[in-house]
């Protein structure tokens, strides 16, 4: 980040006014990881702010972008917001589905992330094993209790979050007792984004 880095407290002390200053530092290194990207996909901070003024909503993704990494502790997720802003940047046909990937990452974070690698390795069990049948892609997955129990330590509001986000397959009752299938496909394309190893 040599050449792009930057002090990105733009908010920090008038929210924070008594935080110190390496807490303002830790917070600009996490924004960072968007800016820097988005700055070297284009050209330089000068042209990323020219090309910002120029559209709104990618102004807006930005900044949203930017506030999402700035409040997580995920490195994976921080990076992965990077390459979806900088992709945006390059090509507003992009802006689109990278708001719509910024929605699904700012509602989850390293607990999520922790569920459905969980779910990810109970199911390359259950598939190695050959317990359950392989289903038609568009077909719901076979439930497996091995793969409902990987969920079995988290939270409901984690197993919510994930489902609602269509990232996890199944329900949660009101108990707070989970049946899950499985991750989604996009579930799936998530984790290979975020450069989780099963």
């Amino acid at each position: 980040m040599a050449d792009t880095e930057i002090e990105f407290t733009v908010g920090t002390g008038a929210i924070l006014p008594g935080v110190s200053l390496t807490f303002r530092q830790r917070w600009s290194a996490r924004a960072g990881d968007v800016v820097a990207p988005a700055a070297a996909a284009a050209g330089g901070l000068e042209e990323l702010d020219a090309r910002l003024a120029s559209s709104e909503e990618l102004d807006a993704l930005t900044s949203r972008a930017i506030l999402v990494a700035a409040a997580s502790g995920l490195a994976s997720k921080r990076r992965l917001l990077g390459r979806v802003v900088a992709g945006a940047v390059l090509d507003d046909a992009e802006i689109d589905e990278a708001t719509v990937l910024t929605s699904i990452l700012e509602r989850i974070d390293a607990p999520h992330v922790r569920a459905l690698e969980q779910v990810r390795r109970a199911e390359a069990i259950v598939d190695a094993s050959g317990e359950r049948r392989q289903a038609h892609p568009a077909a719901e997955k076979e439930l497996h209790s091995q793969v409902t129990n990987a969920v079995a330590g988290f939270p409901s509001a984690v197993i919510r979050a994930l489902i609602g986000e269509g990232l996890l397959s199944g329900t949660v009752s009101w108990g707070g007792h989970s049946v899950i299938s499985g991750l989604t496909d996009t579930g799936e394309q998530l984790l290979g984004w975020l450069n989780i190893e099963a």
